[in-house]
């Protein structure tokens, strides 16, 4: 039998096959290629070979390479080779894989060639480029055509040897579930052990939902345990009897498995107690539960023996097997052993159990209560470990609570409380991980406010914990009669950041007790602030809600002071003569008392006022001086002490702004500065605008500024303001207009945009109008052109028009417009520039000029076919056409044609295609002939002919066309353009003569052209016009059917519709052989879908892999099939099989819903949609019918199950009185929820929960989902190992509500979730300044939020020493701020963060407190990553400031310095700049130099070459003498010409005055940069050619050495030497020389100069050396004397100066 199988594109076949039982033929496009494959008729035969057929035959097709594979279902290469033979799997091989066996040979050609020598109509001799270098495969199906005898997968067997998975090692590769039952001898037990087990698809051992290995330890039971890992090798199981069932299961498409095991036996008493349990206990109590295996009907006694320390305590006889154990002592340690009696005998004992009873709760829970604190106290219990007991306490409001753990002591201080609550304290008692029962008792917290003194700190309860509730604080604070309340805010947190607006929590003041809040804060503003009351009383207000602002707190500190003394003075304004004040005397709200105000500068009295009112303002002030204010008032005839205030004037406003030049976008401005002190520091802010929302700002140091993109002719408004130390003068103010862009023009030179070659300006827009004599007219030509956007000229352009109109006829922007000619029609040209308000670039330059106007201007060719050309021209004084044109036509130098015509555009024709011809146009113009104009022309290429579609298939268009008769058709190519519509347009370049066409819309019409085109010359089109090919129609269900082009991609943008139709009665099976849809993830790019009526929405939807294999059976004899793909993503496609089905088989069969008793079905019989039908249910167990249904409904609920067990169930239909062959589905129930789910154990950021499993059979395999969250939103999950009932859940937020769920999971079927709810611990402990203190979880980056205070206490009198030794913020490891994250330190309950600190470089600093007490707060928020800390913690004895003055007492610091002590009370002495030693009585190395006031002016001569075109010689020398002026130090300036007439040189002579500001420009040489910086920009920006300075500057009478003169040291030490380095001048003492004293002597600067103090080693000189000495001398007195004199010059020229010496001493 032969079959022919076609393989297609769409609707055309590519190419084709068919296959006897001893060939395959491959035949394509009338080629065929032929080879054998030899042994198809027989699949058991033992080698397979292929024959490649004729050589030249592989060569003409273009087969340049062949393989073949032996598939098995579908999946995986059992063999793969390009070998001429191979060799298939052997018949013992295949006989022992579980039926049935699909066996697939894929055959894969490879084209690389073009085949020669076979042309038809279609394809002219070519394979379609969509084969070339493309994989094309074909598959041939046939099925096994010998007998095989495939072993049994399963059965029973005995407890020896080994079992292993079919065909072992081979991998099973398709589906298989097989069962063994394995027995032992009576008496034994099996014992089974893993050699090798292998699961390639896993990669968690935990995870085994595609396939296992199982043991259970019944017939009847399913998987008591389950394997699906290689991990599990090695692993033995034992049965509790003589029998063992085995499970081996693997679902297709998932991967390959194998299995070895080995089986054995042993005996076992089955009388022996086993599975000791403890099922619950107490801390007097324990109930046990065990089996005996052989007491089935609880028939035996058991023994049950307790023992205690190893003793017998306790002795009990059961028949039941569970007991309770009574009258135990608490948190004590037993044990358990428990024999039975069986067949007479007593067993010997099983393996004892451990049993540990519950520690006894504390007795006597007792709480005293302070504010803001409680302590709590207890008794310990009794019991005999209750010395080891460590204890939990809890404190409860509502539902929030905190946690202490392992508090070894019988008492504890809770801090933080919140006043007036009502708390609840539980204390749990703790020993070895087992817990009491809690005490509790109930109290409520001390109440918030009263009365206070005016003397401390007040701050919010628990500071500087916040506040999280609601909150309503009042307290009435007092001072002393006649005085008032001062308090002022140290810290103030209410969440409030912009809002001006305190609705939900604030800080009050009232001014009597009254009142209600007169001053109300929120604001971190306001901390600083002080507020005085008008009398002595002052009520505080504190209220925050629990519904806002959830970090809230506040600290402030009180004081009084006598109410006749001045209190809040303030500066209201200032300016540069005059300071205003404000004041208030508490005890004089009337303004009934005077006040004296006091005006002192440089501690002189310089003015007195006395006033009633409470403001003053004080004139006559200098500007930007400082001064200080006293005020006291006349109460009840007594002065007052002083309050006083230093005050500063501002700085007077910048003189004389003016603009001192100006051009198009930009202007220069100069000022003076002010005559004020400190001017020569003063800085400008200047601002510019046309109006406010268009304000521009800079600060500038000097006094002049050059402003830039101006836009042309706007009016401006420009301030200048003067700026020192946070002063700000009033404003200088001046208007002005912007130059303008334009003008007229003359037809002559050039024209440049504005800034030309540099960048112009935004926002330009200028218009020029350019004039040629009457006769003439104008010609511009594009010399450059560079300007923003050189594309489409939407931003910035250059545009010409030929009349006064504002709308541009020409538009240039490119630069290929440079070299452009372009004549007017008249003597008149507008030129027009535009820029807009972002990029700008060079500009334009372009050059005009005038031309007669008879000459022709404006040719150009208008349009051009391959056989002629149309031109256009104009003649400027022949508007009218009243003059006649000559136009000649010339061809490579001759003259072809010549035409005459009084019109002004002429088509010349005749010419040749695609050739190149030049054009002469003159004119008469009266009576004479002009010059003429010449253009070059050239003709077009022609359109391309035949254009046709000459194949189509779904998706894609194949068309071709033959290139025109022209000489260059070989080098034309070809621009395709095709569409449905002009918005859907595509187009390509090719340069052969065809183009396939993809991507194209099903079943739409689109139009094509096709245009030739070479040098820039495109033809006409050529057009066609054409509808794509549809995709879908009818099918029948039987056969196959796939995507079109599959296995190669399909297209995108494909809607294909199907219907598919089976024969009456029946229903369509549809089976998914392959899909790949590419990369699609939820099936929103490219789908499958099937619907069960003639409807356009899918009823499933499928686009994974995981659907291989699928069945779907429709509802009735029809199925509509979808298939979409979008414009980006494609696959391989699909492949599908259909066939038809009896109509009376229940199909659809599916489990709705499940529980641990209950399974919920539904189905449909499609020839019974009316329910009229019976349906016949039958449920299944092990292979028995347990169950029996009969419905007409198609639902069914059956009931009575076992939790987690697997069924059968079978469905069969009543229809026309037969009934149906059934149809059956696997179902399984689920296992129960967990029992007793509890939190056992709670810590800071973490929680331990444990729970009971549910009494399932399988519960022993149950793993367990925990999930955790605040809310649903931060949902967090983790899967338990196997039987593992407890979770430690970590890194918790601290004080948050959690709800936990479980839920119980085995073989992907999930219980019901068990739930429970809890507040996790806060971060508040206190510690002793001892060991080491790190963040909780450290090492492990806290993930959550965080926010924790630890009080650290040392004994009195010593002080906390606390030091970093590993700091990770990484978020700030480059930051110098510490916004949200952050580990601080408080020296005192009132303070907040003292020291701050986030960084790395933190690492090692060590902190140490002002007090016995310091405050630790670690703060994280939940963005940040990577944060943990750890410091140890130390004490130290304690420097307090009476101990310091105490130890400083006696001490004499020299010059002004000043005692002071470290950390640790070890005393020293601060000595000022000038001085250093111990004492403060040494000189220092080096000391200030300033500037004497008598230094000398030193005159200067210098010759200066200036030249400023526009500039005459008298005004030349006025500019140099007044640049010279203004140069800070120049005086006293005479300029004269050198030679006048001849040079530009002019001699100029200046004094100059030293200052400590301007003397390094001396020494330094940067006197000529200074000078020349003081001339304008305009003149700078040239200064190579406008200035120049001839020669160095005279410095002579300047010698370095008579520094002296100039400066003097600011010390009262004598000796040392002025010095000068690159920046400034200085002391050094003599001292800095390291020879100054000889042989090592030492050098120490006192007051009457350098001193030397020599070694002793220098001056004790032994005898011998004296004597050497001695004679050395009397050998050479001539010598010495010699020396002595050379010693004595040196000596006297290293005098350090002329009116410092100082002594030295040689050692």
């Amino acid at each position: 039998m032969e079959t022919r199988i076609g393989i297609w594109r769409g609707h055309q076949s590519i190419f084709f096959y068919h296959f006897n039982q001893t060939s395959l033929h491959l035949q394509l496009r009338g080629s065929t290629l032929t080879f054998a494959l030899s042994g198809l008729s027989s699949i058991c035969s033992s080698t397979t070979k292929y024959h490649p057929g004729n050589l030249e035959e592989r060569r003409k097709t273009g087969l340049a390479s062949l393989r073949v594979e032996l598939l098995l279902n579908l999946s995986t290469s059992i063999i793969s080779h390009h070998k001429a033979t191979f060799t298939v799997p052997s018949t013992t091989f295949l006989s022992q894989l579980p039926t049935p066996i699909f066996l697939i040979y894929r055959v894969s050609f490879t084209f690389t060639m073009k085949p020669k020598g076979h042309r038809d109509s279609r394809f002219h001799g070519s394979i379609p480029g969509f084969l070339r270098l493309l994989l094309i495969q074909i598959t041939v199906f046939f099925a096994s055509s010998c007998a095989l005898s495939p072993v049994p997968c399963g059965g029973e067997v005995q407890a020896e040897g080994s079992l292993a998975s079919p065909g072992y090692p081979q991998s099973i590769y398709s589906s298989i579930d097989c069962v063994w039952d394995i027995e032992a001898p009576a008496g034994h037990v099996v014992l089974l052990t893993v050699v090798e087990l292998r699961y390639d698809i896993y990669t968690i051992p935990t995870d085994c939902r595609w396939g296992w290995l199982a043991v259970g330890f019944k017939k009847t039971s399913q998987r008591n345990v389950t394997m699906c890992h290689y991990l599990d090798a090695g692993r033995t199981i034992i049965s509790p009897s003589n029998t063992m069932r085995l499970f081996y299961k693997k679902m297709s498409y998932y991967g390959t498995s194998s299995f070895n095991v080995t089986l054995s036996s042993r005996i076992f008493d089955t009388c022996i107690p086993r599975d000791l349990k403890i099922t619950s206990f107490n801390s007097t109590s324990a109930t046990l539960t065990w089996i005996v295996l052989k007491d089935k009907n609880n028939m035996f006694s058991s023994f049950v023996s307790l023992f205690s320390s190893g003793n017998k305590t306790q002795n009990y006889t059961t028949t039941n097997k569970e007991l309770t154990i009574t009258g135990l002592s608490p948190g004590s340690n037993y044990s358990v052993s428990i024999s039975s009696m069986c067949d007479g005998t007593e067993s010997i004992a099983s393996t004892a159990i451990a049993v540990q009873t519950n520690p006894a709760p504390p007795l006597n829970v007792v709480v005293e209560r302070d504010f803001p604190f409680f302590y709590v106290s207890w008794t310990a219990p009794n019991g005999p470990n209750k010395d080891h007991y460590t204890y939990y306490v809890k404190w409860y409001l509502k539902k929030h609570f905190s946690t202490v753990t392992n508090v070894d002591k019988t008492d504890y201080t809770i801090a933080g409380v919140l006043p007036g609550k009502n708390y609840t304290v539980s204390v749990t008692s703790s020993y070895n991980n087992k817990y009491s029962e809690p005490a509790t008792i109930t109290f409520t917290a001390v109440p918030c406010g009263g009365k206070v003194r005016a003397e401390g700190w007040l701050s919010s309860p628990g500071y500087p914990q916040y506040i999280h509730s609601n909150t309503d604080c009042v307290w009435d604070i007092e001072a002393p009669l006649g005085h008032v309340v001062f308090l002022t805010v140290v810290d103030l947190n209410s969440s409030y950041i912009l809002s001006s607006q305190c609705n939900w929590a604030w800080l009050a003041v009232g001014y009597n007790r009254t009142s209600q809040r007169d001053i109300t804060m929120c604001q971190r503003s306001d901390i600083g602030r002080t507020i005085v009351s008008p009398s002595n009383t002052l009520r505080v207000f504190y209220q925050t809600t629990s519904s806002y602002n959830r970090m809230r707190r506040f600290n402030v500190t009180l004081s009084s002071q006598d109410g006749c003394v001045p209190a809040q003075l303030k500066v209201v304004s200032y300016s540069p003569t005059s300071v205003t004040l404000s004041w208030i005397v508490p005890n004089d709200l009337n303004n009934t008392h005077l006040s004296f105000v006091s005006l002192f500068s440089s501690g002189k009295e310089i003015q007195n006022r006395t006033t009633k009112s409470k403001e003053l303002t004080i004139t006559g002030l200098s500007p930007f001086t400082e001064y200080s204010v006293s005020i006291s008032s006349l109460c009840k005839g007594t002065e007052s002490i002083r309050a006083t205030i230093d005050v500063q004037t501002g700085p007077s406003p910048p003189m004389n702004l003016e603009v001192v030049e100006q051009d198009v976008g930009f202007a220069f401005l100069r000022w003076t500065a002010p005559n004020d002190p400190n001017k020569d520091n003063y800085t400008y802010h200047v601002t510019w605008y046309q109006s406010e929302y268009s304000m521009n700002s800079t600060t500038v140091h000097g006094a002049e500024i050059n402003i830039t993109s101006l836009t042309p002719g706007e009016n401006y408004t420009l301030t200048v303001t003067s700026s020192y130390n946070n002063k700000t003068s009033i404003p200088a103010t001046i208007t002005f207009t912007a130059e303008k862009c334009g003008g007229d023009l003359l037809a002559e030179g050039s024209l440049v945009s504005p800034g030309f070659p540099f960048n112009y300006q935004n926002n330009m827009d200028c218009v020029w109008d350019v004039r040629a004599p009457d006769g003439q007219v104008v010609v511009l030509n594009v010399v450059n052109l560079h300007l923003e956007d050189p594309y489409n000229c939407r931003n910035d352009w250059l545009g010409v028009a030929y009349t006064n109109t504002m709308q541009r006829e020409i538009t240039m922007c490119q630069p290929q417009n440079i070299g452009r000619i372009i004549t007017s029609s008249s003597n008149f040209m507008r030129i027009f520039f535009h820029s807009d308000g972002s990029v700008t670039g060079r500009g334009f330059n372009i050059t005009l000029s005038a031309q007669d106007g008879c000459v022709p201007a404006q040719l150009k060719v208008v349009s051009y076919s391959p056989t002629s050309v149309s031109l256009t021209w104009i003649v400027p004084n022949d508007l009218n056409n009243t003059h006649l044109s000559f136009v000649s036509l010339f061809s490579s130098g001759d003259k072809i044609q010549n035409h005459t015509t009084k019109n002004k555009e002429l088509t010349i024709t005749g010419l040749s295609t695609f050739a190149e011809y030049n054009v002469s146009i003159s004119s008469l113009c009266n009576g004479t002939e002009s010059i003429p104009a010449t253009i070059d022309v050239q003709t077009g290429p022609s359109p391309p002919m035949n254009l046709e579609v000459v194949e189509q298939g779904v998706g894609f268009a194949f068309v071709r066309w033959t290139a025109p008769n022209d000489p260059n058709k070989d080098n034309y190519t070809y621009h395709v353009t095709w569409y449905q519509s002009e918005y859907s347009m595509n187009s390509t370049t090719v340069n052969g003569t065809e183009i396939n066409i993809t991507s194209l819309t099903l079943g739409e019409n689109y139009t094509l052209t096709v245009t030739s085109s070479y040098n820039n010359k495109t033809s006409i089109p050529a057009t066609l016009t054409f509808t794509a090919e549809k995709c879908g129609g009818k099918l029948l269900a039987e056969g196959w059917f796939v995507s079109p082009g599959f296995p190669l991609c399909y297209e995108n943008k494909m809607d294909c519709v199907w219907d598919v139709r089976a024969p009456d009665e029946h229903v369509v099976v549809l089976t998914v052989m392959d899909l790949d849809l590419g990369y699609n993830p939820n099936c929103q790019y490219d789908w499958l879908g099937l619907a069960y009526t003639n409807t356009t929405q899918g009823e499933i939807t499928m686009c994974e892999a995981k659907n291989i294999g699928r069945i779907i059976t429709s509802s009735s004899n029809f199925m509509r099939i979808f298939f979409h793909s979008d414009w980006i993503h494609t696959g391989r496609g699909f492949n599908i099989t259909l066939s038809a089905q009896d109509g009376c088989i229940p199909i659809q069969l599916k489990v709705v819903s499940y529980s641990p008793t209950s399974v919920s079905l539904t189905w449909i019989v499609p020839n019974d949609l009316n329910n009229t039908h019976l349906s016949f249910v039958s449920l299944f167990s092990s292979g028995n019918k347990i169950q029996n249904h009969t419905t007409k409904n198609k639902e069914l609920t059956i009931a009575g199950l076992s939790p987690f067990t697997e069924y059968n169930v079978s469905i069969s239909s009543l229809c026309d009185g037969t009934e149906s062959i059934p149809a059956t589905i696997d179902v399984q129930t689920g296992p129960s929820p967990p029992m007793n789910l509890a939190v056992v154990e709670e810590g800071f950021g973490f929680a331990s929960l444990r729970w009971t499993a549910p009494h399932d059979p399988n519960k022993d395999s149950y793993r367990y989902l925990v999930k955790w969250y605040q809310n649903v939103n931060s949902m967090v999950s983790s899967e338990t190992a196997q039987n593992i009932t407890g979770k430690n859940i970590t890194r918790l937020t601290p004080a948050r509500n959690y709800t936990v769920s479980v839920t119980s999971s085995y073989n992907s079927k999930s219980s019901l979730p068990a739930t429970i709810t809890f507040t996790t611990v806060p971060c508040v402990v206190n510690v002793p300044a001892e060991g080491w203190l790190a963040s909780p979880d450290d090492r492990h980056n806290i993930d959550s939020n965080t926010d924790c205070v630890w009080t650290i206490e040392a004994p009195v009198d010593r002080v906390v020493v606390l030091t970093v030794v590993d700091l990770n913020y990484y978020y700030y490891y480059s930051s110098s701020q510490c916004y949200q994250n952050w580990l601080a330190v408080g020296y005192n309950q009132t303070s907040d963060r003292d020291v701050t600190m986030c960084r790395y470089s933190d690492v090692g600093r060590r902190i140490i407190s002002t007090t016995n007490t310091s405050w630790l707060y670690y703060r994280k928020t939940s963005n940040a990553d990577g944060v943990h800390f750890n410091v140890t913690l130390s004490s130290q004895e304690s420097c307090n400031v009476e101990k310091c003055q105490k130890r400083c007492t006696g001490i004499d610091c020299k010059n002004d310095g000043t005692c002071s002590c470290d950390d640790i009370c070890t005393v020293s002495c601060n000595c000022r700049a000038a001085y250093k030693g111990n004492t403060c009585d040494l000189g220092a190395d080096i000391v200030a130099a300033v500037l004497r006031q008598d230094a000398p002016k030193v005159e200067f001569d210098m010759t200066v070459r200036f030249h400023l075109p526009g500039l005459n010689t008298s005004q030349q020398e006025t500019m140099l003498r007044e640049q010279f002026q203004n140069l800070s130090g120049f005086n006293q300036v005479s300029v004269s010409q050198l030679n006048e007439g001849t040079t530009n040189d002019y001699p100029v002579k200046a004094k100059f005055n030293y200052t400590n500001d301007n003397i390094n420009k001396v020494y330094n040489g940067d006197l000529k940069y200074e000078i020349a910086k003081t001339f304008p920009a305009r003149v700078r920006s040239a200064s190579q050619e406008n200035i120049t300075l001839i020669g160095d500057i005279s410095q002579q009478n300047v010698p370095m050495e008579d520094l002296d003169e100039v400066f003097q040291c600011n010390t009262k030490y004598d000796g040392y030497i002025v010095s000068f380095n690159n920046t400034k001048a200085f002391c050094k003492s003599p001292c800095t020389d390291p020879s100054y004293c000889n042989n090592r002597g030492n050098c120490t600067h006192l007051q009457t100069g350098a001193m030397c103090s020599c070694d002793p080693h220098c001056k004790d000189k032994d005898q011998s050396t004296f004597f050497k000495i001695l004679f050395g001398v009397l050998g050479g007195v001539l010598g010495v004397v010699i020396l002595l004199g050379i010693v004595h010059h040196f000596v006297k020229r290293r005098s350090p100066s002329k009116s410092h010496t100082s002594p030295k001493n040689d050692c």
